[in-house]
């Protein structure tokens, strides 16, 4: 693992090129110095680390692609991050895999919000994005329900009791409107505080409306459009905060005709829509949420992502202190926890189910709360001494732990074909996909809890390598690429005029037999001592594009 680039959003410092604020440390000794970005959590360092971490010594906790060159980005800008990394890796003439272990339930979940469409433009030949499904499959979190001039009523739980605060993002069908009224009971006054009138998406207005009773108050946010500039379609989105309260907020919707779709965004997460009250009353006639449709934004609804769920391969560890961590999860089955799909225009969600319960790899190790001693001691499993330091490695759960997997396969199967375009990903990872007797027969077009099954690298692997080498015509040129001796029997001496950033050597079945993707020079000498006699293809991908020559092993 090296680290190249990391570019920090929300500081001030030296800008990157082409952007206009925060801070980006370029060189080794600005990166080192900066040692953190925030030495309070570790969920960054545990993705990185599990997709291309060193092994430091440790060889059971090295990361899938530990020779890969490493971008971070620590923001809230998705879109300019992707560019930031993706340009990066165009400078130095390499393909590129990002990683995308985040996500949210505001949006349209159907592929048409801003951050999908610049996944989709961005996505291409050599620019992968994989992204994290969810972590709300277990929660019934989200309503589909088809009007016909009727009304639904639901409860949408908070994390704390009637403490906290969440998003109900709601949309409906293009020309079709919905209304939404908002009620507001008091248990300890046993009666309704507040009731609004029925807005409907039709008023294309917004309000803020603050209820206080006592000590108690609720802070609520109305609204409303119409048709989307995104997709045409009707939305209302109501937020609201609950505040040392023993309210309950119901939600109610009606509408003469459409399917609405909506999801309970408690805590940026997933919160139950419930058919019983906060204090464990049932509720009649109200309408109790579903775990469909619970792959996330950001993660996992764009066309061209690689959407990632989890299984659990481990369901216990034991910490450094001797304290056990144990799940009643099964181990080969799917995670309780990973979300499942489909998006709302109808795809298929997981695009692959990857190990994500539990994951072992490096930790925060600057962070007090990882550290022995600390609020998260017991996930430590492991450790090790790097220059006088000591490194801890700890066990964590999620879809964000089974996505750097991936990632980090997808950067092996790049090392092998940096031409790979997310639908040739997809269908590697598909096609080679381990199916069993937790995942059951999965149809060909995949499920939507497992996608197309489990991840088999190494037979993804297999299988590009045994693959015809295709090149397009279009990107070979003549750009005074020499390949000296030929034949040759022990080293091959490449030039080129252009920056030289990846050769392969090709049988002639097409057989990828030798890959190097290291240094970026004008100049490389190969070594071909244990390729078998025969004539072969020598492709060499320069920042100019494509060469492809024959020669002779002796």
């Amino acid at each position: 693992m090296r680290i190249k680039r990391v570019w920090l959003q929300d500081y001030t410092g030296t800008v990157p090129a082409g952007f206009t604020y925060g801070h980006e440390a370029a060189r080794k000794a600005d990166i080192l110095v900066q040692e953190y970005s925030n030495n309070s959590a570790t969920h960054g360092t545990h993705v990185a680390a599990t997709a291309a971490g060193s092994s430091n010594g440790l060889a059971d906790y090295e990361g899938i692609a530990p020779n890969a060159d490493l971008v971070f980005v620590e923001g809230d800008n998705t879109a300019d991050a992707l560019n930031y990394i993706f340009n990066y890796a165009k400078s130095v003439s390499k393909p590129c895999v990002i990683n995308m272990s985040l996500g949210t339930h505001i949006g349209p979940h159907d592929g048409t919000s801003t951050l999908d469409k610049v996944i989709d433009q961005l996505a291409s030949e050599g620019q992968i994005i994989v992204g994290a499904c969810g972590n709300e499959g277990g929660n019934k979190m989200h309503i589909g329900h088809n009007f016909t001039g009727d009304t639904i009523y639901t409860y949408p739980l908070l994390s704390n009791g009637n403490d906290g605060m969440t998003t109900v993002d709601m949309w409906g069908e293009k020309g079709k409107d919905f209304s939404v009224q908002i009620d507001i009971y008091s248990n300890n006054l046993q009666q309704y505080v507040y009731s609004s009138e029925f807005f409907s998406t039709s008023i294309n207005d917004n309000d803020d409306t603050t209820i206080s009773v006592g000590p108690d108050s609720a802070e609520i946010s109305f609204a409303g459009e119409s048709s989307s500039a995104l997709n045409q379609k009707s939305h209302f989105l109501l937020e609201y905060n609950l505040n040392n309260s023993d309210y309950e907020i119901y939600v109610n919707v009606t509408s003469n005709s459409g399917m609405v779709h909506m999801w309970n965004n408690t805590d940026n997460a997933g919160g139950d829509f419930s058919v019983t009250d906060a204090l464990g009353f049932p509720l009649p006639g109200y309408t109790e949420g579903d775990n469909t449709h619970t792959a996330g934004e950001i993660g996992a609804t764009a066309n061209d992502i690689i959407a990632v769920g989890a299984y659990t391969s481990k369901n216990s560890f034991t910490a450094l202190n001797s304290n056990v961590t144990t799940t009643t999860e099964t181990n080969g089955d799917l995670a309780d926890f990973s979300s499942r799909g489909p998006t709302v225009d109808g795809r298929i969600k997981p695009d692959i189910t990857v190990p994500g319960n539990y994951v072992v790899a490096a930790m925060n190790s600057f962070s007090p709360k990882v550290l022995p001693g600390g609020d998260r001691e017991d996930e430590l499993v492991a450790s090790t001494v790097v220059g006088g330091k000591t490194y801890y490695y700890g066990g964590m759960q999620g879809t964000s732990m089974a996505t750097p997997v991936t990632a980090g396969a997808v950067a092996l199967l790049l090392s092998l074909d940096p031409t790979l375009t997310p639908e040739r990903v997809k269908k590697a990872l598909g096609d080679n996909a381990i199916k069993d007797g937790f995942t059951g027969s999965i149809p060909a077009i995949g499920n939507n809890s497992w996608g197309m099954g489990k991840l088999d690298v190494q037979a993804s692997m297999l299988s590009l390598e045994g693959q015809v080498a295709l090149v397009n015509p279009r990107n070979v040129i003549n750009s005074g690429l020499s390949a000296f001796p030929n034949p040759t029997n022990s080293t091959l001496n490449i030039s080129a005029e252009n920056s030289i950033s990846a050769v392969r050597i090709i049988d002639i079945s097409g057989k990828v037999m030798f890959v190097d993707m290291e240094n970026a020079s004008t100049e490389k000498v190969i070594d071909v001592q244990s390729l078998n006699s025969g004539v072969y293809l020598l492709e060499v991908i320069t920042s100019n594009g494509t060469d492809v020559v024959r020669i002779v092993k002796n």
